[in-house]
């Protein structure tokens, strides 16, 4: 009786760590790699900006998706009217197998004199971070 038991557990234990491992936990993400976020050259200079703030925020970069525990995936986009431009960058963080992460929208409330694109990169980074903090948390308990 007991051999069945500890049988019965232990094919549960591999059950649930199979079920665990679909689902991709924001607090195992540390490598991100920035995918392509539009079809312009302020998307192209966000994935820059972007890299730079995560790594101050104690990410790292990853220079293909198969190096990165997670892809940015989204949109950034950018206008400029005189004085006046604001930024906003939709974006979806995913695993390598494309499973939701994270997703979410960052955008400037359009500020005079502020670098809007470098405030949402660093407001990105900035969210990831509480959010992983959040998430390591929470599995702790």
């Amino acid at each position: 009786m007991k051999r069945s038991a500890a049988v019965g557990l232990a094919v549960l234990l591999v059950a649930v760590t199979a079920c665990l491992a679909q689902y991709p936990s924001l607090s195992n993400v540390q490598r991100i790699y920035i995918d392509k976020l539009g079809n312009n050259d302020d998307a192209e200079r966000f994935r820059s900006v972007g890299a730079r703030e995560l790594e101050h925020a104690g990410f790292s970069t990853a220079s293909s998706p198969e190096d990165a525990d997670a892809i940015l995936k989204g949109t950034f986009t950018f206008a400029n009217w005189g004085e006046k431009s604001g930024g906003q960058l939709n974006f979806r963080l995913v695993s390598r197998d494309d499973k939701e992460i994270w997703a979410g929208s960052v955008a400037d409330k359009i500020k005079p004199g502020r670098d809007s694109m470098q405030w949402v990169a660093q407001e990105f980074a900035k969210q990831l971070k509480k959010r992983k903090e959040q998430a390591i948390k929470a599995e702790r308990r």
